[in-house]
């Protein structure tokens, strides 16, 4: 690849990050005057900014699972290097189409000289990987179906069937494969934890009970992952509203729903937010490749 090409793929990939930061912003305006902050006291603020960062720092796990990917196929990147690229791209994710992040990474890798065909890979991989994770953390909402499970069950037959598929995907992948597959696991843990965390703060009307955490935090996964696999929809934006609301009613009140919806979905542009940031500031010579 000329280094002409390679200027010309590394802007592709800034533009999209470009593009992606005011799609946010737009987003962000939106959800922020959907609300009234006339309840919200200084410890609820201060819960907002720890959750946006908590699920902000939750992003290098994705960015570190695709590193295990790429080496899954031959490419050998520094951590800092995939962690910073990854949150560089990742805003474009916000731009209609839901496809540009992927672009714009695929893009900047190819810029520093990695090659095509084991980006794709290690991105077609993610998303496969990522859909088993969410479908797997979505057993602890099955007491939406199965009334009977205990909290104790739900989480026995999450770990029971977490293992089983790390297992699996290490001796037939390996162990990049398998450890990419644990650290994309991990990520949605925490965004579900983060999102128990918002409703059990903002819930004036409803008592957010014990037997209700992991239902709710595997409905909120099962959530984000229908609203990522949507063709066109940005960073699953009103998808994963919509499914959220109708799996996770009954639990809330309406009113405790929607206000938990809404500041979820600002906690996570926020954090998304702060990664890019975080990302910016990391000093691209010391990140192993130039």
């Amino acid at each position: 690849m000329t280094p002409k090409s390679q200027r010309a793929l590394h802007w592709l990939g800034s533009s999209l990050a470009i593009s992606g930061v005011f799609f946010l912003a737009s987003r962000l305006h939106e959800y922020w005057a959907s609300l009234n902050f006339s309840s919200f006291t200084p410890s609820t603020w201060a819960s907002i900014a720890a959750l946006s960062i908590i699920y902000g720092g939750a992003n290098v796990l994705l960015a570190l699972a695709w590193r295990c990917l790429l080496q899954q196929f031959g490419v050998h990147v520094p951590a800092l290097w995939a962690i910073r690229t990854y949150g560089i791209s990742q805003l474009a994710k916000y731009l209609p189409g839901n496809i540009f992040h992927l672009a714009g990474r695929h893009a900047i890798g190819m810029s520093v000289g990695l090659p095509s065909g084991a980006l794709a890979k290690s991105i077609l991989w993610e998303l496969c990987l990522i859909t088993l994770a969410g479908a797997t953390c979505g057993i602890l909402g099955l007491s939406q179906i199965i009334p009977s499970l205990t909290q104790i069950e739900l989480l026995v037959l999450f770990l029971a069937a977490g293992i089983l598929e790390w297992t699996i995907l290490k001796k037939l992948f390996g162990n990049h494969c398998a450890t990419a597959f644990f650290q994309l696991l991990c990520f949605l843990a925490i965004s579900g934890l983060v999102f128990v965390a918002i409703s059990a703060k903002l819930s004036t009307t409803s008592e957010l009970g014990t037997y209700h955490i992991l239902t709710l935090c595997g409905a909120y996964i099962l959530a984000w992952l229908i609203g990522m696999i949507t063709p066109g929809a940005p960073a699953g934006v009103g998808v994963r509203e919509l499914v959220l609301l109708l799996l996770v009613k009954g639990m809330l009140t309406e009113p405790d729903l929607l206000v938990a919806v809404l500041t979820g979905r600002i906690v996570t542009v926020s954090g998304d937010f702060i990664y890019f940031l975080s990302s910016l500031a990391l000093n691209r010579s010391k990140t192993g490749i130039k």
